[in-house]
């Protein structure tokens, strides 16, 4: 999830989108990360972008 401010909680869509995936289309390991303070002048877009792949490259290592 990506969020222009500092504020993103857990429920601003993501229970929809994890219910869609579980129930759906059977995908039972469903993870919220999070990108945020991406609309904040002077904010390292890129650098928030690069740490929230790190986490999903991480994950997905983990996972295999």
């Amino acid at each position: 999830m990506t969020a222009g401010g500092t504020f993103a909680p857990e429920e601003f869509g993501f229970g929809y989108v994890k219910m869609l995936a579980q129930s759906f289309y059977g995908i039972a390991d469903v993870e919220l990360i999070k990108a945020v303070g991406l609309d904040i002048d002077g904010t390292d877009v890129e650098g928030i972008l690069e740490e929230a792949m790190r986490v999903i490259e991480r994950n997905t290592l983990r996972k295999t």
